[in-house]
């Protein structure tokens, strides 16, 4: 009797051990899943960025993610990221245990819109204009759009996009004309003298009659070529818009 239970405790401290080594394994793998820093690679992706969240049509844009081998063997990682649901150019790194290393690819977009990139099952907001604007800045006070359309009895009168601008200094004006990710120059205008009051214009003739909608982008510059306006807008027929000194935009019926 006494042979039989010696032999039962011989036994029963390791299978203690044994059996509390593995709970304790059990435990931490459910509480830092993936921690593991035996058996093969596993990946932990730390970070992700797109680069610019504002672009241009045609620009390129790189989707990256920060990731770390956590696991306990060398592999391969491979970043498929997607943009509005259609797959992106794959990239792939190989890791050495607690090796992190960034993971980048690139894309543009042929329209302007507001798109979706999901990375690494995240998803980050990308804006891409037809041309990225840049608000009046000093000594440009305030640009106004506005299209002056032909009345009904006037068929053959040309349709008018007209800025009226007020600026400390002279103005140069360039007008283009968007299509896809081209843009062709329309027209070179000037503003001359020391300062641009309140009321003076520039124009540009869109058509004869009443177009459809035409896509225009307009740069002012300062005397020094320097940037001081940018901006392209989809000008529908019939319709005026106005971009006020707050940057709001408004719009009403057209004029003649």
């Amino acid at each position: 009797m006494s042979n039989h239970h010696g032999k039962r405790s011989k036994f029963a401290l390791p299978l203690i051990i044994v059996g509390a080594t593995m709970a304790a394994g059990i435990f931490w793998a459910l509480l830092f899943p993936g921690s593991s820093t035996t058996g093969g690679p596993s990946f932990k992706v730390e970070n992700r960025a797109v680069t610019p969240s504002e672009a241009e049509v045609g620009e390129k844009i790189a989707v990256t993610v920060t990731v770390r081998n956590i696991g306990g063997g060398t592999g391969t990682y491979t970043f498929n990221p997607e943009v509005n649901g259609r797959s992106m150019a794959s990239r792939e790194a190989e890791l050495e245990p607690e090796e992190a290393a960034e993971v980048t690819t690139y894309f543009s977009e042929r329209e302007p819109g507001e798109y979706t990139i999901t990375a690494a099952g995240e998803n980050l907001e990308v804006h891409v204009y037809r041309v990225k604007p840049v608000q009046p800045r000093g000594p440009l006070r305030y640009v106004y759009w506005r299209v002056k359309m032909p009345e009904s009895s006037e068929e053959n009168t040309p349709t008018t996009l007209q800025l009226d601008v007020s600026a400390e200094t002279g103005l140069k004006f360039e007008f283009y004309r968007c299509g896809g990710d081209n843009m062709t120059l329309l027209k070179e205008s000037w503003l001359t003298g020391d300062k641009v009051e309140e009321g003076r214009r520039a124009e540009l003739v869109l058509g004869r009659g009443t177009p459809g909608s035409v896509a225009v982008a307009v740069r002012i510059l300062g005397p020094d070529e320097n940037l001081l306006y940018r901006e392209a807008r989809t000008l529908e027929a019939g319709v005026i818009e106005l971009l006020c000194k707050n940057s709001q935009v408004f719009k009403t019926s057209a004029i003649s």
